[in-house]
């Protein structure tokens, strides 16, 4: 269902309900109000708080599905600087998880990831930023298959998945590029969810 419709829709209530810290709160109703039966979406959350200040936290609202989706896009990005096939085929496996298929074994994908990143920790093969590119590629595959199959015990995954994935993208960009690297898929996450969850209200700020 595309975002931005009442699907997808949360209200102040219910995002207060989740205990954000004080001053994301007034961060957010400052720009929104504080009618707490005022709809919004994840989108309006981008432009009032940005990503790890609001967005990424309020993926925790939603429904599992939709807050894992949220992020694959990012760890996709992320794969492409992992030569392990465990780590292409824990994203494929998330990405059937997504597409409906509930035979998928996430603990399983969450595992091979996870020994993924343990090898890439210690392989001596190629440079030491794409060594650590590597490792945060399967950090971030590893950690969006735990998103998916841990539900309330992983409230933050999608967002340690997300905060990975830029780590991978700047480390593979190396040592003069990793800051504009790392900032530019940043902003890639913040265009994903833009178009994921368009802006109910703050909608003229991205025009």
């Amino acid at each position: 269902m595309k975002g931005g419709d009442e699907y997808d829709a949360l209200t102040l209530q219910e995002i207060r309900d989740h205990s954000p810290c004080q001053s994301d709160w007034k961060k957010l109703t400052k720009a929104v109000g504080n009618d707490m039966t005022t709809k919004l979406s994840i989108g309006d959350v981008v432009i009032s708080n940005g990503l790890d200040d609001g967005a990424l936290w309020c993926l925790r609202c939603l429904d599992l599905r939709k807050r894992v989706a949220a992020i694959i896009p990012a760890v996709k990005r992320a794969a492409v600087h992992s030569k392990d096939q465990r780590v292409h085929d824990c994203v494929k496996d998330i990405e059937k998880w997504l597409a409906g298929d509930n035979s998928i074994n996430l603990y399983a994908a969450w595992a091979a990831a996870g020994s993924a990143a343990r090898t890439a920790a210690g392989s001596a093969e190629g440079s030491h930023a794409e060594r650590i590119a590597a490792w945060s590629a399967a950090r971030a595959a590893r950690t969006a298959a735990w998103a998916a199959a841990a539900d309330a015990a992983a409230v933050d995954a999608a967002g340690s998945a997300a905060r990975a994935a830029a780590s991978a993208v700047g480390e593979a960009a190396g040592s003069a590029a990793r800051t504009a690297a790392w900032a530019e898929e940043r902003e890639l996450q913040k265009s994903d969810l833009l178009k994921m969850f368009p802006p109910m209200i703050l909608k003229g700020e991205t025009e």
